[in-house]
């Protein structure tokens, strides 16, 4: 593989594909980035409980070396903590921890921006 490097900034104006993955600082190949905004209505999460819930994705594989990213949305209660993996084909999980000892919490209707980044092995 021919391997091109960049000394400085790169600034990536337009639609770019990187056919073999991109390494930032010698780490991994990215091979790809999937990302999705996924509403959700998340039932009474009880004290120190997690509610689940899954988003498809398509094209993501739960054989791929995989990161996932979920940002908890603006203005949830801080006490409510987001998170996901690749779970299946085409599927992350999404978990959201109510990290409070003692309160029931009922979250309203919200976006839950995920992202998930495929990297080679």
């Amino acid at each position: 593989m021919a391997t091109n490097k960049v000394n400085g900034q790169l600034q990536v104006t337009q639609t770019t594909t990187f056919d073999a993955g991109c390494s930032i600082g010698g780490g991994h190949y990215m091979k790809k980035v999937f990302g999705v905004a996924h509403s959700q209505d998340v039932p009474t999460v009880t004290a120190q409980e997690v509610a689940t819930f899954n988003v498809t994705i398509t094209g993501i594989l739960v054989a791929d070396k995989n990161v996932t990213m979920v940002e908890t949305p603006a203005g949830y209660d801080s006490r409510l903590i987001a998170s996901g993996n690749v779970t299946a084909d085409n599927t992350v999980t999404v978990r959201v921890h109510n990290v409070d000892n003692n309160t029931d919490l009922n979250p309203a209707v919200a976006t839950f921006n995920i992202a998930v980044f495929e990297f080679s092995t």
